[in-house]
């Protein structure tokens, strides 16, 4: 859906085509091999439940072939000959072109940041911590949790993408109170009020996110700021996540090391408080416009 509204390509056939993406049949057959027959073409099985950047591709590529579709069909029979014809070209591309190199650009960057993890620990969660908003915002953070889960599997503990989310979580809780007490628009105030309360005490931060930084553009560079202090916090003083789940008041034992130490705990309240300020003041200071709210 989102990525339909961002290339502008028809909802309900772009939901189609995702559907498919995730359907049962085709999951299946994962375990039939790595590879099955489609019309004489070698087709890649893949399991795209858990990655993103498949789909995003496709509804890239189908956007061209609408306008495409859009030339060739007479618009007397366009309701009815323009969702078949664009089905019938957009399935084998996906399945066979864009759903593929989609899989094999999320491996390639699971394997890239599990190759700096194993090299320099530290620079993972700069990387990921600095670029945390890009990737919530692009949905590019979906395709990193398979490699946390390894992690937590492996290592028994995560200190990339979550250890990231406290910068990202609690920034949206430090620009919602800003804007809160700062601004004179009462429809501003209610909305930042309400998603103040959900970033801090949850961790859900799509209200603030696109409700307010990305409407008013401002608040989103407070946020890279504070994003970006709090991966330099993490990566000096290796803050870890032993627990999965989203950083927020409520989830704060994710970040209770096993062996019975404080350390790693005191250090994740460090750093949320550290966002926190950081987000709020360089709000205030940044400034915004709320005009958009009248």
């Amino acid at each position: 859906y989102t990525s339909a509204k961002k290339f502008g390509t028809d909802i309900m056939i772009s939901i189609f085509l995702g559907g498919i993406m995730i359907s049962p049949v085709l999951i299946g057959l994962t375990e039939v091999g790595s590879y099955v027959d489609l019309f004489g073409i070698p087709l890649r099985t893949v399991n795209y439940t858990s990655t993103l950047i498949p789909i995003i591709l496709t509804i890239f590529a189908f956007s061209y072939v609408e306008k495409l579709v859009d030339k060739i069909v007479p618009s007397s029979i366009k309701f009815v000959f323009r969702p078949l014809l664009s089905l019938i070209i957009m399935i084998p591309v996906m399945l066979c072109v864009t759903g593929p190199i989609g899989s094999y650009l999320g491996e390639l960057l699971c394997e890239l940041m599990t190759s700096i993890n194993n090299v320099a620990p530290w620079a993972s969660v700069l990387v990921i911590g600095s670029l945390v908003p890009l990737l919530v915002l692009t949905g590019m953070h979906l395709a990193l949790i398979p490699l946390v889960m390894t992690m937590f599997s492996t290592v028994g503990y995560d200190n990339m993408l979550f250890v990231a989310f406290i910068g990202m979580n609690f920034s949206q809780f430090g620009v919602a109170l800003a804007c809160m007490i700062k601004t004179k628009n009462s429809n501003l105030r209610t909305l930042a009020s309400s998603c103040a309360l959900t970033s801090f005490l949850a961790g859900v931060v799509e209200p603030t996110l696109y409700g307010i930084s990305v409407r008013m553009k401002k608040p989103l560079i407070a946020t890279w700021i504070a994003c970006v202090v709090n991966a330099v916090f993490c990566a000096i003083f290796s803050v870890r996540v032993y627990s999965f789940g989203a950083p927020s008041f409520f989830t704060m034992p994710i970040f209770l090391n096993p062996d019975g130490t404080m350390t790693n705990f005191y250090f994740a309240i460090i750093a949320i408080i550290l966002t926190i300020v950081v987000s709020f003041v360089a709000t205030w200071l940044i400034g915004f416009d709320d005009s958009c709210y009248e």
